[in-house]
């Protein structure tokens, strides 16, 4: 399965679809929300509210953080991350087609601003079960092969650095309104990779050194930065 339909309104619905090939709805995907907001507390309230339907349909949130400190030019950055795990497409649907979320969901509507939103499989197994002082992300938009994303992960991590979690992009949103072609809900993140660790300067050392970018190489859409986690 490779394209699902959650209807929102009569004339409105959500397309989620793969991007390229080998990839199904079926499997477990991993949302990352990579986003500015208008009003942050309302976010919060949000998410306070929305929490109970993501679960419900078997959802786990995984990750939530504020950027703290510009790495890399800040370009592609944006205010907070939100990563949530879903047990499959369906799983989104019925949460998207729940009449309580979808009223909850004004209160996005008003609290966000530069929404982006993509579907992502995980190269490694996320662990943020351990509390770090300190975190940074790395998002990019290579289309490397996961494989070699994999190798060049398990070259750079290093001493008192970990790899919370990475995953690469395997499917996105669009909004359908009735009549009108769709339009893609934007995404950014082609890949992502959150790290933890027990000293600032080290990661911020660590994410500019040459053999960091030797690695990865001159990527498209790139933002590194250091995180506050909010959980």
């Amino acid at each position: 399965m490779n394209e699902i339909s959650a209807k929102v309104t009569g004339s409105t619905s959500v397309l989620i679809k793969t991007v390229g090939e080998g990839h199904s709805l079926n499997e477990e995907l991993i949302a990352v929300n990579w986003f500015d907001t208008r009003t942050e507390w309302l976010y919060h309230l949000y998410n306070s509210l929305a929490s109970r339907s993501v679960k419900k349909i078997g959802g786990i949130p995984l990750f939530k953080a504020k950027v703290a400190k510009d790495i890399s030019d800040d370009k592609f950055r944006r205010d907070i991350i939100l990563i949530v795990q879903y047990p499959s497409g369906n799983a989104f649907k019925n949460l998207i087609e729940s009449n309580y979320f979808k009223i909850v969901s004004l209160l996005r509507v008003k609290a966000v601003n530069r929404f982006t939103f993509s579907f992502t499989k995980a190269v490694i197994n996320p662990k943020f079960e351990k509390k770090y002082a300190f975190y940074a992300i790395h998002n990019y938009s290579s289309r490397m092969a996961k494989e070699v994303i994999l190798d060049n992960i398990k070259e750079v991590e290093q001493g008192n650095i970990s790899v919370l979690y990475n995953g690469y992009t395997i499917a996105n949103l669009s909004k359908v309104i009735k009549g009108q072609s769709p339009e893609d809900i934007e995404y950014i993140v082609d890949n992502v990779i959150v790290y933890g660790g027990d000293n600032e300067e080290q990661l911020i050392q660590f994410l500019n050194s040459a053999s960091y970018k030797a690695h990865f190489g001159t990527q498209q859409n790139e933002y590194k930065g250091l995180l506050n986690r909010i959980f």
